[in-house]
Order: structure tokens, then C-alpha cells, then sequence
């Protein structure tokens, strides 16, 4: 199976877009700087990304997408985990039936292909879109729950919310702290920790108080990522609602 590089390659000397000596000079610039040959074209002004992409398209004969003009379902866009969407460069524009198209912005890597096969147990298709484009994409997808959890946190102010810690799925428990329903702040706060925690594949939650405030952290892959501050008063209403969630 041949490389991107290859790809592009073959196509630019197919359709003699870029004169044979500008290509050998790409490839020692990717050689000495390590970098990708279609960043290090883009770079050396000698083709747009967008045009690099249409050309790839026709030559692998792979639908070309201006994602930058198509609206993604969240549900849809969010099936694969955020970290491995980045990682492989992909994002999933829609579903039908058992087949999941993909948009890529190197669609012969099939190690990636393969990973969202085994994931989401889908028959996978793929058009190809500019890096710029699926990281864009990616921004906009995954931006709402962050802006989600800031403006929730804005509203926590500073008063002592530890009534507010039920939501209406705990309605099987023992009632506790008042009987508030899922629109309490700290609910919805701790429910988006625990999504954006999900999605970043955390292997755990570091709820850390100090004296003024209280941190919240991720492990992901070994080290630790800051996700928010929370005011110090509503530390006891975030540790009540999870031992209500984990019926302690």
C-alpha cells in the first residue's frame, strides 16, 4: 500500500503542477526536517492545500470534500473519541445503515481505517477534506461541551450550591439533599466533567481543593491535564453529587 507522499507524488507529476526540481526540493526539506510533504508544499508556496487535496482526489479517485460548507451531526461527529479523531486526522460526516463515512485527510492510512472499524463495528468510507478543514471541523464539534462547562461554572458564583445535587435519574435513590431536578448547576457540571473525561480518554479524575478554589484535572496518558476551577464554596455540593451518583 503506498504512502500519502507517494500519492501526492504521482499525482503532481501526473498533472505537472509543480516542476519535477521544486518536488526534489520538498523531499530534502521533508528529509531534514522531518515534516510531511504536502505541509512542506503548502509551505514553499508552490500549491494551496485545498488544490493539493482536489488533485489527490481525482488521482485516488476518493470524493473530495469542502467540510469547510458541510454541516456535521453532533451525534454523528462525536462517535469516535475526540483524541483519536485528532490523532488520525478524521471526522465523521454521517451514518447510513451500517456504513460510517469518514472524512480524511489521508485516506490510505489504513491502520486508522481500521481502528474506526474495530470501534464502531461500521462498514467505513472515506472522502478526503484539507487537514484545515477536519481541524476546524474538529474545533467547532468539540467546542460546545467546553463552552458548556464554562458558562455553567460562571453561574455557580460563589454560593454553596450542596442542596443542589440530584437530578431526576436519581429518583430510584434514597432521597437526599433536597429534591432538585437535572437543571441544577452542580448536575450538569459534574455530568460534563465526566463526558469531556469520556471523550479524552482519562484514565481518572483529580479533584483537587485548595485554599481558594478547587481544581479539576485528567490523567490522559500518563500526565495530567488541567480541565477547569471551580469556586472553593461548591466543593461540598461536586463531592455530595458524585456519592449520590455512586450511591455512597
Amino acid at each position: 500500500m503506498r504512502s500519502l507522499s507517494e500519492g501526492i507524488i504521482e499525482a503532481l507529476k501526473e498533472t505537472g503542477r509543480i516542476r519535477e526540481a521544486d518536488i526534489q526540493k520538498a523531499l530534502i526539506y521533508v528529509k531534514e526536517e522531518k515534516g510531511k510533504l504536502r505541509d512542506i508544499l503548502v509551505r514553499m508556496k508552490l500549491i494551496s492545500e485545498k488544490e493539493l487535496t482536489s488533485i489527490l482526489s481525482v488521482e485516488m479517485k476518493i470524493p473530495f470534500l469542502n467540510l469547510a460548507k458541510y454541516k456535521i451531526n453532533p451525534d454523528v461527529g462525536k462517535m469516535i473519541p475526540e483524541k483519536l479523531a485528532r490523532k488520525h486526522q478524521i471526522i465523521p460526516i454521517s451514518k447510513i445503515g451500517n456504513t460510517l463515512t469518514l472524512a480524511m485527510a489521508d485516506p490510505l492510512n489504513i491502520f486508522a481505517v481500521d481502528d474506526i472499524k474495530l470501534l464502531t463495528q461500521s462498514k467505513v468510507e472515506c472522502v478526503i477534506s484539507t487537514e484545515k478543514d477536519i481541524q476546524d471541523a474538529l474545533d467547532k464539534l468539540y467546542s460546545s461541551d467546553a463552552e458548556n462547562m464554562s458558562a455553567v461554572v460562571e453561574g455557580l458564583g460563589n454560593t454553596d450550591n450542596v442542596e443542589m445535587v440530584r437530578s431526576e435519574d436519581d429518583m430510584d435513590m434514597p432521597q437526599q439533599a433536597g429534591g432538585q431536578t437535572s437543571e441544577a448547576p452542580i448536575v450538569k457540571i459534574v455530568d460534563l466533567l465526566l463526558r469531556e473525561a469520556l471523550k479524552k480518554r482519562a484514565s481518572d479524575i483529580h479533584i483537587e481543593p485548595f485554599e481558594g478554589s478547587v481544581r479539576v484535572r485528567y490523567r490522559v496518558d500518563g500526565g495530567l491535564q488541567e480541565a477547569l476551577t471551580l469556586p472553593k464554596n461548591n466543593q461540598n455540593a461536586v463531592l455530595t453529587r458524585l456519592k449520590v451518583m455512586s450511591r455512597l
